[in-house]
């Protein structure tokens, strides 16, 4: 029996950097197993196409590229799998909806019929089954898009349970607030910089940041009760998310939210606001997720309380387990497979 080949169109690779990179690197290595799998990213595509090369360094450009290296995979039988509006110009089998372009820019308060948000609704019209990574990305990709809803599945990202898991460590009198991610306004930086001032002068309260670039960490420089940690590697984030109490994750608009996960799984509890995950575990009333309180002083009276709550470890343990059973690996790799077998001997 012919192993199945399928084509993931990923234009910035898989890997452990980036939300998008690192569901396809799960994706791949799940796939990998039973089906050929290749990846078309930026090295790929110049490498099919390089007197086209000079496309890559414009939004356009990768989109036109990525759709005509996928367009020549097909050609040969490949399944496509795409990403968001990676290649809005190719009809692809699955495509994963990983947040809404359109509403993001709404919540900025920008125009939201810009670029990437027509070339998004473009690129999910042409594909044949939309995953879209919560219920939220779901009703905005039928309200703002208008795609048949029986075109759209909702599947949530997954947590890798045997990388994160809660670690034993000695009980602390502080609380240490974790916040993890880019420092810039779609991820709430003014809310962590705030944060960040106030807790200056207590003496029983400190943050750590762990964000993967230098943008905006100059602010933080000068304080002596926030540290701020640069490309800490996904191997170690585990331990990064045990040397904390509690995350705070103010973010305006997520497509999932892989760090509110990882942070849960390592029985480490949440306060965020009703976006990605966070929204729908709050929603459901799922243990160790808090809705975030919007003024500075009770937000933290209430990081201390909630951190509190769970220094012991049997409480992060129930945390750990209900991740797990709800978002953990076998799980999505059952998922997975199934929508993959579907799709493969579909008309």
């Amino acid at each position: 029996m012919n192993r199945k080949k399928i084509s993931i169109i990923s234009w910035y690779g898989i890997k452990d950097v980036g939300g998008v990179e690192r569901v396809m690197r799960v994706i791949s290595e799940i796939l990998s197993q039973q089906s050929d799998v290749s990846i078309i990213d930026k090295d790929y595509c110049i490498t099919e196409f390089p007197y086209l090369a000079f496309m890559a360094e414009f939004r356009i450009g990768q989109m036109l590229l990525a759709s005509l290296v996928a367009r020549k995979k097909q050609q040969y039988g490949d399944l496509l799998i795409g990403n968001g509006f990676n290649a809005p110009f190719v009809n692809k089998d699955i495509n994963f909806a990983h947040g809404n372009m359109y509403l993001l820019k709404r919540k900025l308060g920008v125009f939201p019929w810009s670029g990437s948000t027509i070339f998004e609704a473009l690129s999910m019209h042409r594909s044949d089954l939309v995953l879209a990574i919560s219920d939220e990305a779901k009703e905005a990709l039928s309200l703002y898009y208008h795609v048949n809803t029986k075109r759209i599945k909702v599947l949530h990202n997954c947590v890798d349970d045997k990388m994160f898991y809660p670690m034993y460590k000695q009980n602390a009198t502080n609380v240490t607030v974790l916040f993890v991610g880019r420092l810039e306004e779609t991820k709430g930086f003014k809310v962590i910089l705030e944060f960040a001032k106030y807790i200056e002068n207590k003496d029983n309260i400190k943050m750590k940041i762990a964000t993967p670039s230098v943008k905006n960490i100059g602010y933080f420089r000068n304080l002596k009760n926030t540290t701020v940690e640069v490309g800490v590697r996904y191997d170690d984030m585990n331990k990064f998310y045990n040397n904390g109490d509690i995350l705070l994750f103010p973010s305006k608009s997520e497509g999932f939210g892989l760090v509110t996960l990882e942070s849960l799984c390592a029985g480490i509890p949440v306060a965020c606001y009703k976006v990605g995950v966070g929204g729908e575990l709050i929603a459901k009333r799922k243990r160790g997720v808090y809705l975030a309180e919007r003024e500075i002083s009770r937000l933290y009276q209430q990081l201390i309380s909630v951190a509190r709550e769970y220094k012991d470890m049997p409480r992060r343990i129930e945390l750990y387990e209900q991740i797990r059973e709800d978002y953990g690996m076998d799980r999505y790799i059952e998922k997975i497979n199934k929508i993959i077998n579907y799709a493969s001997t579909k008309d």
